[in-house]
């Protein structure tokens, strides 16, 4: 939601606190994962980008194919 709304920086207190270990099902997981991969690109952080996109990948492989992902 703070991606939306133009403030990465402030989700990266948000993504602290998160324990993405705790939601239902891989694909929630990837999804979070995914926020946070976007996160990390708006903040320009490649690294840490690149470490959300792993964690997608190991959630849940068929999201990282997605185009909107890809992107």
């Amino acid at each position: 939601m703070l991606n939306v709304l133009g403030t990465p920086d402030e989700a990266v207190k948000v993504t602290a606190r998160l324990d993405v270990s705790r939601l239902p099902t891989p694909e929630r997981r990837a999804r979070a994962w995914t926020d946070v991969s976007r996160m990390w690109n708006a903040l320009g952080d490649g690294r840490q980008t690149l470490a959300a996109l792993r964690q997608v990948e190991q959630e849940a492989p068929q999201e990282v194919r997605r185009p909107a992902l890809r992107r």
